[in-house]
């Protein structure tokens, strides 16, 4: 397998693995002979490891391994990786390949940036020359000697971060592989790793055990793996990893098993997803009384906590009683339990707050205005100071389909108005709401957040007013970080004049991505294309992307955004033909 590969993606050559394997060859000692350039090694810099370390980083595979590019427009995390994430980890491994043999100052630190993370133990077993093929199966056959151990050590020794992959199809190894491997080699495989990752579990996984681990996650967990999960929480208790992070996600643990991760007074990023159904209020007071935890991402769903005698006790709590260093919490839960909970939170210095809300089928146990607006209340009077980050979300129901894809949860203006005292605020996210929203409206939420990179506004109301370009201007004046803006927009009726706008800053705004999340109500005239996206053009120049959170509109604003490159396009070459 691509031992660079995002862990994502499970597409795998195995002779471009042959390829970065065939540029090293084992000396006496089990490492690579290097020639190396007299010259070159009487360069000041070669001798300060750091500044080598530090040059070398930039080339380091590291930044493609984890899912960076956000999807703010919809209730999935993140966007599939792109095709230049793939080309970079290429690119990125055939440059420290080659400086791995240019000399041998530079041959250790490339090295390490080389083997740093690996989503196979393929590039290693390859270093045995037990390990070969039979009838198209891998498998690991014959003596190791001692040396061969020592080459492979010595490159097992540089993996920190490992993600447990399913090996593709192009690539089979026996299962009975691994159980060899851990007769042959009773230590820790990798004896420095620091993060281990895994998409699926399988006791294979206890390969990785060690006490140098920081980060453990465990992704599409269910009751099968139930056992298996929590003997790699308790193995790794017991011989003393120091986890930092921890990260559940899936369905079906028992009580028993996430109980296990109290057993980390180290912890200071927890995530539980879908294990609501296993906290009680013992497990809730052990999490919230881990005295490193920062980063908090827990979900109530289906928790017997949600029982109405327990509501009780917990609203009978004394308020500010738990997680005094708290500075990031995500929250899934009814509404009103995320009230009684946000309350008893100690810290005065949180920074980011997630709500999630899902609404239920009755529509008579939806949340009301009043309780929407307590929360948001609480948070503003509460952080101030410090929350830069806020988004308040409300999963629907039933899942939404082309034919009725917009929310009709409403949600009024007057919560925006506790929120502008917020001076600090970077990052506004509503999602699961529609909205009626005037462009005073907006001019104030501009004028109060003068550092605000991301603004996800709810729907349009269906037949009501909606914020015009003069809402775009005053964005544009205010908020000059702005980078990924969702609105609600009056796109007809409004000719493009540059005279109410000519002094204004737009032309120096590097808005990225505008998505616009109008119902289908409006009338299309070609002219009205061509105006609307001057006015964007004119406010934001730098745009990259224009879309329309509605599929049956992506035509419309496809055409929109064409004219737009058009209009970008005619200006660059006029810049170009100016004889500076």
């Amino acid at each position: 397998m691509d031992p660079h590969s995002q862990h994502h993606s499970n597409s795998t050559s195995v002779d471009s693995i042959d390829s970065w394997m065939s540029i090293r060859s084992p000396g006496e000692d089990g490492s690579p002979t290097m020639a190396a350039s007299p010259t070159a090694l009487n360069l000041p810099f070669h001798g300060n490891r750091d500044i080598i370390d530090e040059i070398f980083s930039y080339l380091s595979v590291d930044q493609y391994m984890t899912p960076k590019t956000f999807d703010i427009t919809s209730f999935n995390q993140f966007l599939p990786e792109d095709d230049q994430d793939i080309h970079n980890r290429k690119q990125n491994r055939r440059k420290l390949c080659s400086l791995a043999v240019m000399c041998k100052s530079f041959m250790v630190p490339a090295l390490d940036q080389l083997w740093r993370s690996l989503d196979s133990l393929f590039p290693l077993l390859k270093l045995l020359p037990a390990f070969k093929m039979t009838d198209g199966t891998w498998v690991l056959r014959g003596k190791v000697t001692e040396q061969e151990w020592a080459r492979f050590n010595w490159y097992a020794q540089r993996v920190r971060r490992f993600t447990y992959n399913r090996d593709p199809p192009e690539l089979d190894i026996a299962l009975h592989t691994y159980f060899r491997l851990a007769q042959l080699h009773p230590e820790p495989l990798f004896p420095n790793l620091h993060i281990l990752q895994a998409d699926f579990l399988v006791s294979g996984i206890c390969l990785f055990f060690c006490d140098s681990l920081r980060e453990l996650t465990l992704d599409t967990l269910t009751e099968v793996e139930d056992k298996l999960c929590g003997t790699v929480l308790d193995s790794l208790s017991e011989i003393g990893a120091r986890l930092q992070k921890i990260v559940l996600n899936g369905i079906g643990l028992s009580r028993d098993t996430v109980r296990m991760v109290l057993n980390f007074d180290s912890v200071r990023h927890l995530e539980l997803e879908g294990m609501g159904q296993a906290i009680n209020m013992e497990i809730l007071e052990g999490i919230c009384a881990l005295q490193n935890l920062s980063f908090l991402a827990i979900d109530f769903k289906n928790s017997i906590l949600l029982l109405p005698e327990l509501q009780t006790l917990m609203a009978m709590g004394d308020t500010g009683f738990w997680l005094r260093g708290l500075r990031t919490l995500t929250i899934s839960g009814p509404l009103h339990f995320s009230i009684m909970f946000v309350r008893r939170i100690a810290s005065q210095n949180l920074e980011v707050l997630i709500s999630y809300t899902y609404a239920p089928l009755a529509p008579a146990h939806s949340p009301s205005a009043g309780e929407k607006q307590d929360f948001i209340e609480m948070v503003a009077e509460k952080w101030k100071n410090t929350l830069t980050h806020f988004e308040f979300q409300l999963f629907p129901a039933l899942p939404l389909t082309e034919e009725n894809d917009v929310p009709t949860e409403e949600l009024s203006t007057s919560a925006l108005t506790p929120l502008l005292s917020l001076r600090g605020l970077k990052y506004l996210r509503f999602l699961g709401y529609v909205m009626e929203i005037s462009d005073e409206e907006i001019c104030r939420c501009a004028r109060a957040w003068p550092e605000l990179t991301v603004f996800i506004l709810p729907y349009g109301m269906p037949g009501r007013p909606r914020p015009t370009v003069a809402a775009l201007a005053m964005l544009a004046k205010y908020t000059p970080k702005l980078k990924y803006l969702t609105i609600s927009l009056q796109t007809t009726g409004r000719r493009f004049d540059a005279g109410p706008f000519a002094n204004d800053p737009g032309l120096r705004h590097n808005l990225h991505t505008l998505t616009v999340v109008n119902p289908s109500d409006d009338a299309w005239e070609l002219t009205d294309a061509l105006h609307f996206a001057r006015h964007i053009d004119h406010f934001f120049p730098n745009l990259v992307s224009l879309a329309s959170f509605r599929t049956v509109d992506e035509a419309k604003w496809s055409q929109v955004y064409d004219i737009i490159r058009m209009y970008q396009s005619v200006r660059r070459d006029a810049v170009n033909m100016v004889p500076w």
